[in-house]
């Protein structure tokens, strides 16, 4: 992971305008933000080279590709030792259908997202691959029945210079 990395105001500008739009060529992002094309593609390779701009991606609905249930699931792992937190991570990011996982501070030690075309394919995938992860002591699924925010942008407005 890196570190904080100091930006100015014309950087998060430059990210606020890349997260709404990542295909924006490097001319038309330089009018955007008051550059010229070359200064703004020496602006975006720092940002990348930083770690500030981690990948260029789509976004795709899962509900338009056919993957519209949405399971969190909170994991109690049996011990919290190095060796058995660095086995489960090494299991989950093999996963795919796993496709986010935070380890928490509590009495829950991870939360992780969980994508399935239906219950069927969920339980499929709970019993070959969830249930069997190594160290999990118990789990509780919760099945998300609509989204009321899901984003991928970070507040800009936030971000420190």
């Amino acid at each position: 992971m890196q570190g904080f990395t100091v930006m100015d105001a014309t950087d998060i500008n430059i990210l606020a305008a890349l997260q709404a739009d990542g295909r924006m060529t490097n001319r038309d992002l330089g009018e955007h933000v008051g550059l010229s094309e070359a200064a703004c593609s020496r602006r975006v390779s720092e940002l990348v080279r930083s770690g500030a701009i981690r990948r260029f991606t789509a976004e795709i609905d899962p509900l338009a590709v056919g993957l519209g249930l949405r399971v969190f699931l909170l994991v109690r792992m049996k011990a919290t030792t190095g060796a058995e937190l660095d086995a489960f991570e090494e299991q989950v990011q093999r996963i795919p259908a796993i496709v986010r996982c935070h380890k928490l501070i509590g009495e829950i030690d991870y939360l992780m997202m969980v994508v399935a075309k239906d219950l069927d394919e969920f339980d499929q995938i709970y019993k070959k691959h969830l249930i069997r992860l190594p160290g999990v002591d118990r789990t509780t699924s919760l099945a998300a029945l609509s989204n009321v925010k899901v984003g991928t942008q970070l507040p800009t407005d936030m971000m420190k210079t």
